[in-house]
């Protein structure tokens, strides 16, 4: 296997929450805000139409939403590292991706090998970047820690690679 990139990292906080917040949990805090403001506009127009029973209800779905978006991504965090916790039993391992023929990860006994095909979008965050290859499947890519090739060829390379794996299908 020719590896063109490589690269070796332990997953900081920052990147998995920035992974959480940003991509894995941005619909649902999208609708959870958007559901709180009609519920906010409902409430504020009942209640200038003394809808007090009505108020309440509303006044509750406000709260509940509010609670969704602040909450929601900071349990799935938590899943998020409790999951890596138990598929590492309790190690702390080493990311390493290469990227030649095909994208290569491995992390502690976990290995997975996937298509340039399978990529359907990739992420430019401030601390990673994320090749999605499900909807909720990604693989972080540390712009920092790049021991074969760097960050600034990478972007345009897998992006490449994106293009043309899609025209041969």
């Amino acid at each position: 296997m020719n590896i063109q990139f490589e690269n070796r990292y332990f997953a900081s906080n920052q990147m998995l929450s920035e992974y959480v917040h940003k991509i894995i949990c941005r619909k649902l805090k999208l609708a959870g805000i958007i559901i709180s403001a009609v519920n906010l506009a409902l409430l504020i127009f009942t209640l200038h139409n003394n809808g007090d029973a009505l108020s309440l209800v509303l006044g509750l779905c406000v709260l509940t939403g509010l609670l969704v978006v602040i909450f929601v991504p900071i349990l799935t965090l938590k899943q998020f590292k409790e999951s890596n916790r138990r598929i590492h039993n309790d190690k702390i391992s080493q990311s390493v991706i290469r990227f030649g023929d095909n994208i290569s990860i491995s992390e502690g006994t976990f290995s997975l090998s996937i298509e340039y095909s399978q990529i359907l979008k990739t992420y430019i965050l401030k601390h990673s970047y994320v090749l999605m290859f499900g909807k909720n499947n990604g693989i972080l890519v540390d712009p920092k820690h790049f021991t074969i090739g760097n960050a600034d060829d990478f972007i345009g390379f897998i992006e490449s690679k994106m293009k043309y794996s899609k025209q041969s299908d």
